[in-house]
């Protein structure tokens, strides 16, 4: 087993490179998963809100009151400086103006030409304050065309909004169905393969095809053909390691998600584990591609930053499939990344995609067939390799 002592022990001195790669990526899934619990909780939003109150009458104070009580009212100059200062330095972010008779346009049922308004142009907060506002007019006119008085009407429009609503969450996709946290940590597989493949597994073999220690070891009794076999055994084992790695971490995302260690996967899980093992098999093919032109170590690295990041900005691994352009998909259809990428999606309904068990197998199963062309082209180069050693 020289050789296969010999390739691990090369390995170690790359181990800081995939740790790199695994750790970098367990911060920012954390991170995500944080923040998709954090977002999933409503809570009412509070805009910093001025009002100018040109009606002045018992109405319009009425909505002022109403607007006080679910936003931060704060008071500014009735100028175009004062304004515009407010907005600009952010103390306010929506400023709206009550226009003389605004009453009594209420008492005639006419809901149209009643504010002017302003808003700070990066928020978007001030479109729930405009929606509150308009539910609010609408609610007034709706009680007092049912014969109650203008007063009244505004006290009933602001109850509606004081009732309690009990609110149920159903969900509507079956019994597979997980977390999108799973879609997540599942899509980025294809770049974190191809780079620590690139950056780790080529630098190994590489080493091990040098010519002096491919002399060192011709030199021993050991058969080519055992020194061959050791090595492919090296690389699987090596390659699988990657693979549990990563299938251990899920299992630490899970459990981070569900606050529950279970050993019992879904469907749907299964079929994005299938899809990541034959991925890592493409990714491998593509790294042993590398191999053959024997490029030197910092060589590597650029050659693994170019195409993983190339080709997962290109096939969606990045940016969601259904925002990329149609001569951009056109283009990524040609590359195994972007039916692994396709297939993740529906697996997770993500990113325009539904779940479609005929399309995923189509998905992987097209993602598999780039493995032949890209081993066959290995070993033609490996030929050629060895033929033109042998004649030197």
């Amino acid at each position: 087993m020289q050789i296969f002592n010999v390739f691990f022990k090369i390995s170690k001195k790359k181990i800081l490179i995939g740790l790199m790669y695994v750790v970098i990526f367990a911060v920012i899934g954390f991170t995500m998963i944080g923040t998709n619990k954090e977002t999933s909780n409503f809570a009412e939003t509070k805009v910093k809100v001025s009002v100018i109150d040109n009606d002045n009458t018992e109405e319009s104070k009425m909505l002022i009151d109403f607007i006080g009580e679910r936003h931060k009212l704060i008071d500014i100059d009735n100028t175009k400086n004062a304004k515009l200062d407010s907005l600009y330095y952010f103390e306010v972010e929506y400023i709206l103006t009550i226009k003389e008779g605004y009453s009594e346009k209420l008492k005639n049922n006419d809901t149209e030409y009643l504010f002017e308004s302003v808003r700070h142009p990066s928020t978007y907060t001030a479109s729930y304050l405009e929606s509150q506002i308009n539910e609010y007019v609408s609610s007034v006119v709706a009680f007092h065309k049912v014969g109650n008085e203008i007063k009244v009407a505004c006290e009933k429009a602001e109850n509606l909004f004081d009732t309690p609503i009990d609110v149920t969450t159903e969900t509507f996709t079956d019994e597979n169905s997980i977390d999108e946290s799973s879609g997540f940590f599942f899509q980025y597989l294809p770049y974190l393969y191809i780079s620590i493949l690139i950056s780790c597994l080529c630098p190994i073999i590489v080493t091990i095809n040098r010519k002096d220690l491919r002399y060192r070891t011709n030199a021993s009794p050991l058969p080519s053909l055992n020194k061959t076999i050791q090595t492919i055994l090296a690389s699987i084992l090596y390659v699988a390691i990657i693979w549990i790695i990563f299938m251990l971490l899920y299992m630490v995302f899970r459990f981070n998600t569900n606050k529950e260690l279970s050993f019992e996967f879904t469907k749907r899980e299964f079929l994005a584990i299938f899809n990541s093992i034959i991925i890592i098999l493409v990714s491998t093919a593509i790294a042993i591609l590398v191999v053959q032109f024997s490029p030197k170590d910092e060589i590597l690295s650029m050659i693994g930053n170019i195409i993983g990041l190339g080709s997962s900005f290109l096939c969606g691994v990045f940016v969601p499939q259904d925002m990329l352009g149609e001569n951009v998909i056109l283009a990524a259809r040609f590359l195994p990344i972007y039916w692994y990428v396709k297939a993740n999606n529906c697996i997770f309904a993500i990113a325009g995609e539904t779940f479609n068990e005929p399309q995923i197998y189509k998905c992987i199963a097209v993602e598999a067939l780039f493995a032949i062309p890209l081993f066959a082209l290995i070993f033609l180069l490996s030929k050629i390799k060895n033929s033109s050693s042998k004649s030197i």
